[in-house]
């Protein structure tokens, strides 16, 4: 299968909008400007354009990873990455602020998916583990079938839960692998059935701001109406209806970009495998609460314009400091030859993935058939 690398760009860019998020709240901006402000408004415009980051990332997992044979293998790597950023900026604390370190603090650094040192992590590896069954289930469904269950999975987790406010599906506001399930399931749903490929681009860019002005505009209003138990931030959330559905236009929109330019895919095809290092360094909780914490409120006495610009840059930096020293992780990984030592050590799940492999191309190879019969609405 041809690699969409418009599909890698938008890896880049969803994790440029997560320290962009972070900056804005973690970094205390949000907190600090003079509510209803303009510069507020602006930064909370700007908050409200990239909270779609982390379902993006999860429903590439799904669009990508339905037509991806499974390998147990890279989950294993996954962790031991972690594990290689939680135990260094540990150390690093350790000699800088032995104040901050304590037993507990590296039986953590150990222990980073049972301590839920990520929430994303942890979450996305227990996905890991059951997504060559969800696959199979996928893959079984008749095309008809897959709309229902994107239907249903939108009405009943996005739609249902945003507005019900009971958290009955247990989605902790979109902080949960239930959610992650959900948001992969889609992203494979889309791919299956080629929902939304016959969007324009424009379209596609168009639906994924006016969703993004919808739920400023929502927080703005009753902001300044306030009606009683209606929370202004209901529209600002993973799960909301207007965040998902711009998730999926930019999902759309990107996976319909060519480029031309060799340097252009070389800088994304580099980029894209080190992107998630920017999220486990700068989320590192050490980092988090002594980095972090109110480190940008200086930004808000510029100009709103100013504003702007500083959280990018300072996004950007973020970005390729990250990127730099996961470079350097991966030529130590390299060396160490740790992807190949992890193949070898669960080399035991080969056969299974194999069985799996050949029950899926049949699935798939049974579609026309299933598209003939009239299934397809």
């Amino acid at each position: 299968m041809k690699r969409n690398y418009g599909i890698d760009l938008l890896r880049i860019i969803a994790m440029l909008m997560i320290p962009i998020l972070h900056i804005l709240g973690q970094g205390g901006i949000l907190a600090t400007l003079p509510k209803l402000s303009i510069k507020y408004e602006l930064a909370w415009l700007l908050e409200t354009a990239c909270y779609c980051a982390v379902n993006c990332f999860a429903l590439i997992s799904g669009y990508v990873g339905i037509n991806t044979k499974f390998k147990y293998y890279r989950g294993l790597v996954l962790w031991l990455q972690v594990i290689f950023y939680t135990l260094l900026i540990t150390a690093i604390f350790t000699y800088t602020m032995p104040n901050a370190i304590s037993g507990e603090t590296w039986m953590k650094a150990i222990t980073p998916f049972s301590s839920r040192q990520y929430w994303y992590f942890t979450a996305y590896l227990t996905l890991f583990l059951f997504i060559p069954f969800i696959n199979l289930g996928i893959h079984y469904l008749s095309l008809r079938q897959l709309k229902a269950l994107g239907i249903t999975i939108i009405a009943t987790f996005s739609i249902w839960e945003t507005f019900s406010k009971n958290d009955m599906f247990m989605l902790g506001n979109g902080y949960s692998f239930v959610w992650l399930t959900a948001l992969y399931i889609l992203g494979a749903i889309i791919q299956k059935t080629e929902f939304g490929f016959k969007l324009n681009k424009i379209t596609l860019f168009f639906t994924y701001s006016g969703c993004i002005f919808i739920s400023w505009f929502f927080r703005r209003y009753f902001s300044l109406h306030p009606v009683k138990e209606l929370d202004p931030n209901l529209l600002i959330s993973y799960i909301s209806p207007t965040i998902l559905i711009a998730a999926i236009s930019l999902l759309l929109l990107c996976s319909k970009l060519t480029f031309k330019s060799r340097l252009s895919i070389r800088l994304i095809k580099f980029f894209s495998p080190l992107a998630f290092s920017v999220y486990l360094i700068h989320v590192h909780p050490l980092i988090w609460y002594y980095v972090f914490n109110n480190r940008f409120i200086k930004y808000c006495s510029y100009s709103g314009a100013s504003l702007m610009l500083y959280v990018l840059l300072t996004a950007l930096a973020i970005f390729f400091l990250c990127t730099t020293i996961d470079f350097i992780r991966q030529y130590l990984f390299g060396l160490l030859r740790i992807n190949t030592l992890c193949k070898r050590l669960l080399s035991f799940t080969e056969t299974k993935e194999t069985s799996s492999s050949v029950i899926a191309f049949t699935t798939t190879e049974e579609e026309p058939r299933l598209q003939h019969t009239g299934s397809v609405s």
